[in-house]
């Protein structure tokens, strides 16, 4: 699913009653020409007095819908024919029974549309077998139920490339097994593997093991806080050099976009809101869709309520108004904060309007 922090509800157009990430979606999309869609809650006359409009996640700039799991499970279809008998099986089982690619911690990657990558470069390798690629795949779409896992060290089957891809699996059984030391060791060993998937998704992954590694005392595995918790600044330190890495080497590599947005992750766990605010913010300005826009913006709301991350603190010299924004986006803040100023003086003047014709006819009766 696609959970916005301003699906809670906002009315339509610029209101301090909104979420100020609310109001700020409203404003970006309008400088970039997306189109934002709303519709009614499922009860509109039991939220009538809070805020009955919530904004749709499910559109493009162009109104299109964004790739959704019945488009999903079709192209897993196909690229399981073309994988044989099988593996067209057990994604059709999978997808009848039904499946939750809706996950956190380390398993926010461990789902069907990380099996469709995987299943793809199978397929796009000519020197795998039929048999490699069945057994490859098989265990790939079998680790995303983490309770039944092929035992793949020992396999004497998956020789040549094949043993790459077996590598990486066993790399990827103990990063979502929680083994972050083993896995850390097996997916650096592939960074100079000769296959160029198994090269780049490796050099990619090993950074999401060392940050995972830096915040395993901070985050628990559903992703929450942990008050006591702290950093490990020497596996920060290593996820900041293999974010460098990965986009020194793979400039337009597939997962280009996420590291990026790693590198605000690690910002915000160095508590290095200068670092964070800029990423943020290149982030914003580059966004091609309302889906990734509204992303951008939730995390930065959910950094707001944040008591150990400031981002009010050194804002932009001229900025009127005390806010966040400031920091992130300084050529929208003084808009931000003037539609927010002046819709709550119209809704206060509105409000003072209704006491007064409340209190007339009061004097009537």
């Amino acid at each position: 699913g696609h959970a916005s922090e301003s699906d809670d509800g906002a009315y339509p157009f610029y209101s301090p009653k909104n979420p100020s990430g609310a109001n700020l979606i409203m404003l970006l999309a309008e400088r970039k020409g997306f189109e934002v869609g709303w519709a009614l809650p499922e009860d509109p006359k039991k939220d009538v007095d809070t805020n009955p409009f919530v904004m749709r996640r499910h559109f493009h700039g162009d109104g299109q819908p964004v790739f959704g799991d019945d488009d999903l499970s079709q192209e897993l279809i196909e690229i399981g024919t073309s994988l044989g008998d099988s593996v067209k099986g057990e994604l059709s089982k999978a997808f009848a029974q039904g499946y939750d690619d809706d996950r956190k911690g380390v398993d926010v990657s461990n789902t069907y549309r990380t099996v469709r990558e995987f299943l793809a470069a199978l397929l796009a390798e000519p020197r795998l077998s039929p048999g490699q690629r069945t057994k490859l795949a098989l265990a790939r779409m079998r680790m995303v139920d983490l309770r039944d896992q092929d035992d793949l060290s020992s396999d004497t089957t998956l020789t040549g490339v094949a043993d790459a891809f077996r590598r990486y699996l066993l790399a990827a059984q103990a990063f979502y097994g929680k083994d972050l030391g083993r896995a850390s060791q097996l997916f650096e060993s592939l960074e100079s593997a000769q296959q160029p998937w198994v090269a780049e998704a490796a050099t990619y992954m090993a950074i999401r093991v060392r940050l995972n590694l830096a915040d395993q005392r901070v985050f628990d595995e559903e992703g929450s806080q942990v008050v006591d918790g702290s950093v490990d600044r020497e596996q920060l330190d290593s996820t900041r050099v293999r974010i460098g890495r990965y986009l020194e080497r793979y400039p337009a590599g597939r997962y280009v976009a996420s590291a990026k947005g790693l590198v605000r992750r690690v910002a915000m766990l160095a508590g290095d809101a200068e670092e964070y605010a800029g990423a943020l913010a290149s982030y914003l300005h580059g966004v091609s869709n309302v889906v990734e826009m509204i992303d951008g913006v939730d995390e930065y709301s959910r950094l707001l309520d944040d008591p150990n991350f400031d981002l009010t603190s050194d804002a932009p010299a001229g900025a009127t108004l005390s806010h966040p924004i400031c920091k992130v986006l300084p050529e929208v803040a003084f808009e931000m904060q003037l539609a927010e100023l002046s819709a709550g003086i119209r809704l206060s003047n509105e409000d003072a309007e209704q006491e007064s014709d409340s209190q007339a006819q009061s004097s009537k009766v």
